[in-house]
């Protein structure tokens, strides 16, 4: 994972840069982890990446315009709602922070997802988050 942390840290400075209210509620997110002594398990590339899951999920358009999470609350809500509702044990998550994810990225993630739970004796880790054009690897925890 290490060759490939420039890569990402490009793309998310790109996505926080965009989206304003990301960078303060994915440091929000690192000091709740930390405060419930879990942040050991989440590193924090993998945290940024749930946050920006999490803006995507709950972004809305209205009038052609696309909205994320306007304060850090709510950007804080809908992390937390992620962590609660999302299925990790039995699908991806994809996180396409700059608009490639095509059908066949979508499709790739999954395959490896696959892949990866029917390989590892237990499953494999807890949860996997997949970024277009790193489909095959995918960030984990």
């Amino acid at each position: 994972q290490a060759a490939r942390r420039p890569v990402l840290h490009s793309l998310v400075h790109s996505y926080a840069t965009r989206v304003a209210t990301f960078g303060p509620t994915a440091r929000l997110a690192k000091r709740w982890l930390a405060g419930h002594m879990v942040a050991a398990h989440f590193p924090e590339e993998l945290v940024d990446l749930l946050v920006a899951a999490a803006f995507q999920r709950s972004s809305h358009v209205v009038a052609g315009k696309l909205f994320y999470p306007s304060s850090l609350s709510a950007g804080f809500l809908a992390f937390l709602k992620l962590l609660a509702t999302f299925d990790f044990q039995g699908e991806p998550l994809l996180v396409d922070l700059n608009g490639e994810g095509s059908a066949e990225l979508k499709r790739a993630a999954g395959r490896a997802f696959e892949a990866m739970r029917e390989q590892e004796p237990r499953g494999g880790p807890a949860l996997a988050v997949y970024v277009p054009g790193d489909a095959a690897y995918g960030w984990d925890s």
